[in-house]
C-alpha cells in the first residue's frame, strides 16, 4: 500500500486561497507527502499579500492574468499552462476550490489528465446562470468533472444530488473557511450593537449595472446615520473605482480604504454593527462572527444565513434596496436578529477532507475524532 501522496493545489484568488489554505496546511502537517501549491495570478495583488498573512509560498506561479483580461481569454492562457505544470508534477490528486475560471481550468485539465479531482465548497447554487455570473456555470461545470465534491452543507449536498451527481462522490463537510477564521485567532462578536462600525464591500461584475442607484442609496443611509462609520474597502476594478468614488467619498462618516488582508477585513467586521455585501465569503464569514449581513444582490448560494434569519436580501432595485436596508436596520436596532448556531460548519472541514482523501487513495484515516460528515446543529 503507498504510504506517500504527491498532491496539487490549485490558487488564483483571495477566496481560493482562504478555503484551500486548512486542507493544504493539513497535509502539510503530514510530511510525509508531497505538496505542490499553484497560483495562476488571477488576483496577483490581493492573492500575494494574503499569502504573507497566512505564511506559506506557492510552489509555482503561471502568472497568467494581464491588463484588461477577458474571462474567456484567461481560460484560454490558463488551460495550457496547467495541463504543462499538471504533466510535471504528476499529482495523485488535485484540489480547486470555488467558482473561479481558475477552478474551472484546472477542473478541464484534471478531467482530460485523469487526475482525481477534489472540489471545496462544491455545490453552492442560487439556481440562476445570470447571478452571479459566470460563477454559477463555473460551479455547475466542475462538478460534472469531480472526483470527491466536498459539500459544506446539507443544501449543497441536495443540489448535487439533483443535478444527478452520484452519492458516493458527495461529502458533507462543512466550509473550510471555518478552518481559516479559527486559524486567524477570531472569537465570535459578543453584542453586534455595541459596534459603531458598517462594513460596506461591492464588487462582483453582476451588481455594475446596478451601483450607481445602490451607492446612492448607501449614502443617503450613512447621511441619516451619522452616528456610525462606514468602512469600505474598495476594488481593484477601475469600474467600480470610478463608479464609487465619486457617490461616497464625499461623505463624512463614510471611510474608502484600499483592500486590505484578510486578517484586518475580519477584523473590520467584527467591530461592525451590520455588513453590506454582495460577497459570497463575507456571507460565511459575518455568521462565524455573529455580525447580521445585508446581501446586496437579489439571489444568494448561502440560503444558510437567510434560513437562520441572521441575513437578509436586499435586491438591486434601488426602492427595493432602500426599503428592506430600513428594515432590516429596525431588526437590528430592536435586537432582532439572533445568532443561535452557525450554519457554514463546526471547524473541522478541512481535517474531514483529509480524511475521505486518504480513504480514496488507500490510506488510512488520520483524524479519528471527529464525525465523517457535517451535521449543523439543530
Amino acid at each position: 500500500m503507498k504510504n506517500n501522496l504527491n498532491l496539487a493545489f490549485l490558487i488564483g484568488t483571495r477566496p481560493e486561497l482562504i478555503k484551500i489554505f486548512p486542507v493544504y496546511q493539513n497535509f502539510i502537517e503530514e510530511s510525509r507527502h508531497q505538496i505542490t501549491l499553484i497560483s495562476t495570478g488571477q488576483h496577483k495583488e490581493q492573492l500575494n499579500k494574503n499569502l504573507e498573512v497566512f505564511k506559506i509560498k506557492t510552489d509555482i506561479d503561471l502568472k497568467l492574468m494581464k491588463k484588461n483580461q477577458t474571462w474567456t481569454g484567461f481560460l484560454f492562457e490558463a488551460i495550457p499552462k496547467i495541463e504543462l505544470e499538471l504533466k510535471k508534477t504528476k499529482p495523485d490528486f488535485l484540489f480547486v476550490q470555488g467558482d473561479t475560471v481558475s477552478a474551472l481550468a484546472g477542473a478541464i485539465v484534471s478531467n482530460y489528465l485523469k487526475i482525481p479531482l477534489g472540489h471545496i465548497e462544491a455545490g453552492l447554487r442560487t439556481h440562476s446562470e445570470d447571478e452571479p455570473f459566470p460563477e454559477e456555470i463555473n460551479r455547475k461545470l466542475i462538478a460534472q468533472m469531480t472526483t470527491l465534491n466536498f459539500a459544506p452543507t446539507e443544501k449543497a449536498k441536495t443540489n448535487l444530488l439533483t443535478e444527478k451527481i452520484p452519492n458516493n462522490k458527495v461529502f458533507v463537510t462543512g466550509n473550510t473557511i471555518v478552518d481559516s477564521v479559527n486559524h486567524m485567532g477570531f472569537e465570535k462578536c459578543k453584542n453586534y450593537l455595541q459596534n459603531n462600525k458598517v462594513l460596506v464591500t461591492l464588487h462582483r461584475q453582476d451588481s455594475i449595472p446596478y451601483l450607481p442607484r445602490i451607492l446612492e442609496k448607501i449614502a443617503r443611509f450613512a447621511n441619516s446615520q451619522k452616528n456610525l462609520e462606514f468602512i469600505f474597502p474598495l476594488h481593484l476594478n477601475p469600474k467600480i473605482r470610478s463608479l464609487v468614488e465619486p457617490v461616497l467619498e464625499p461623505i463624512g462618516n463614510i471611510k474608502i480604504i484600499e483592500q486590505t488582508s484578510y486578517k484586518n477585513l475580519l477584523e473590520i467586521m467584527k467591530k461592525s454593527m451590520f455588513v453590506i455585501s454582495d460577497s459570497g465569503g463575507i456571507q460565511e464569514e459575518a455568521a462565524i462572527l455573529n455580525i447580521p449581513l445585508a446581501v446586496a444582490r437579489d439571489l444568494t448560494e448561502r440560503q444558510e444565513s437567510l434560513d437562520e434569519k441572521i441575513s437578509i436580501l436586499l435586491g438591486r432595485n434601488s426602492e427595493n434596496f432602500k426599503k428592506n436596508l430600513d428594515s432590516f436596520f429596525q431588526k437590528i436596532q430592536n435586537q432582532k436578529i439572533n445568532f443561535e448556531k452557525n450554519p457554514y460548519g463546526d471547524g473541522d472541514a478541512s481535517k474531514r477532507i483529509s480524511n475521505i482523501v486518504h480513504k480514496f487513495c488507500g490510506l488510512k484515516q488520520i483524524h479519528k475524532n471527529i464525525n465523517p460528515e457535517y451535521k449543523a446543529k439543530k
